[in-house]
């Protein structure tokens, strides 16, 4: 995170020469929305991943204790995993009073 400001600094310092002083507090602004845009595009992707990590790892705990078989990896198909839990679940409903 702290490898831009160096050349951001540059990019003030060179836009002050060409378009005068009243033209560093504008592109710090456009910098510093584009930079908080960039630091919640990142971190709405760390927690989706997050999300898909707790989903799996919950999908596979259900799995282990209705004697479905288990995946090792995040890789596998979640998707087959939660079809075969919700069928599991029906079968269930299905058989209790």
């Amino acid at each position: 995170h702290q490898v831009g400001h160096p050349t951001i600094a540059g990019i003030l310092y060179v836009t002050q020469d060409a378009f005068g002083a009243t033209a560093i507090p504008v592109g710090a602004a456009i910098i510093a929305m584009f930079q908080t845009t960039l630091h919640l595009f990142f971190r709405q992707g760390e927690a989706d991943e997050r999300l898909r990590q707790e989903k799996l790892a919950a999908l596979q705990h259900v799995a282990h204790h209705d004697g479905l078989p288990t995946f090792p990896t995040a890789a596998t198909s979640s998707a087959s995993l939660n079809a075969r839990c919700r069928l599991t679940g029906a079968r269930r409903r299905i058989a209790s009073p």
